[in-house]
C-alpha cells in the first residue's frame, strides 16, 4: 500500500501551514527592519533621544514612589510607635519634620501618578506634567532645609533612647520589619533625597 495514511497527511498538512506562518513572520519583521534601516542618522538619533527620555520620565516617577513608601514605612514602623513612648521634645529631636515630608510626598506621588500616563498625551505632555507636579510644590521643598539642620542631633538621640526599654523594643521590631536597616540610616534618606 502506497498511501499516506489520513494522521500523517494531516501532519503534512499542519507543518507546511505552520511553515506559511513562520514565514510570514520572518516578512513582517524584515519589513520592520527596512523601515528602521531606512532612517537616516538624525532619526535613530532622535529615536534614541525620545527613548532615553522616556527611560528619565518613568524613572523619576518610579523612584518618587518607592521614596514615599520609604517615608510612610518610618512613619509607619517607628515615628507613629514611638510618639507614645517619647516626650514630644524628643520626638521632634528625632523625627524633626518627617511628617510634613512625607504628606509633601505623598500628594506629589499621587500627582506624578496621574501624569505618568496622560491619555492620548505625547512625551513632551508626559515631561510637562511631570515638571508641573514638582514646579507646583516648590515651594514647600524648603521643609528639608530645618530636616537637615535638625539631622545632626538624631545619632545622639538615637544611642540615648536605644538604652531605654520600650523604645529600644520598637526600634529592633522596626529595624527587623524593615530589612535590618538601621532607624538612623532610614532617617538619612531625606537628607540624601535632597
Amino acid at each position: 500500500n502506497t498511501r499516506p495514511s489520513s494522521s500523517r497527511l494531516s501532519s503534512e498538512g499542519e507543518e507546511r501551514e505552520d511553515a506559511r506562518d513562520g514565514a510570514q513572520l520572518v516578512l513582517e519583521q524584515l519589513d520592520g527592519m527596512n523601515v528602521t534601516l531606512g532612517e537616516t542618522g538624525d532619526q535613530k538619533d532622535e529615536r534614541a533621544k525620545r527613548r532615553q527620555l522616556l527611560e528619565v520620565l518613568d524613572e523619576l516617577v518610579t523612584s518618587e514612589s518607592n521614596y514615599c513608601d520609604d517615608l510612610g514605612h518610618i512613619c509607619d514602623l517607628f515615628l507613629v510607635p514611638l510618639a507614645a513612648e517619647l516626650d514630644s521634645a524628643t520626638h521632634a529631636t528625632v523625627f524633626s519634620n518627617l511628617k510634613q515630608i512625607q504628606q509633601l510626598h505623598v500628594q506629589l506621588a499621587a500627582t506624578l501618578d496621574l501624569s505618568a500616563q496622560p491619555e492620548g498625551g505625547t512625551l513632551g505632555d508626559k515631561a510637562e506634567h511631570i515638571a508641573a507636579a514638582f514646579t507646583s510644590l516648590l515651594p514647600f521643598f524648603k521643609m528639608y532645609s530645618t530636616y537637615a539642620a535638625n539631622f545632626v542631633a538624631v545619632a545622639p538621640a538615637l544611642r540615648a533612647l536605644r538604652e531605654r526599654r520600650g523604645p529600644h523594643e520598637i526600634i529592633n521590631a522596626g529595624e527587623a520589619q524593615s530589612g535590618s536597616v538601621s532607624l538612623e540610616a532610614l532617617l538619612f534618606r531625606p537628607v540624601q533625597r535632597m
